[in-house]
Formats: C-alpha cells, structure tokens, sequence
C-alpha cells in the first residue's frame, strides 16, 4: 500500500507507516536515497514522501531509516 505523507516529519522522529517504524534521518544534498527504506522496499519513487529540500520546510535532505527493534 502507498500513503501520501501530508505533513512534514522532523528529522529524528519516529512514526509509523504500515506497521512499521521509521526515523527520519538528515542526508547530504548529493543523496543517500539507497539507505532510504522507500528506495530499498520499491514503495515509492523519489519524490513520495516529502525528503528533497525544496519540499521540506526546513530546508534538509532527509531519507528514511527502519527502526530495529532492540537496537
């Protein structure tokens, strides 16, 4: 399933998607997208949720990390 994340996530938060947890993590402007869990599971193109500067608020890159349970 796809969600469109209306509302912008600050870097280092923790939320939930799908039942999953994610923490957003701050990126260079040149890209680590192939961290990015969205990049690695196919769910998204990029561009899905908001993680190009020009899109954020604050200005950052920002990709997103799978929270590891115990870790």
């Amino acid at each position: 399933t796809y969600m469109i994340m209306i509302q912008e996530i600050k870097i280092g938060e923790v939320f939930e998607y799908n039942g999953i947890k994610l923490k957003v993590r701050k990126m260079s402007p040149w890209g680590e997208c192939r961290k990015c869990f969205f990049f690695k599971e196919g769910n998204v193109t990029c561009g899905g949720p908001k993680c190009a500067a020009y899109e954020r608020k604050d200005k950052n890159y920002v990709y997103f990390e799978k929270v590891e349970e115990g870790k």
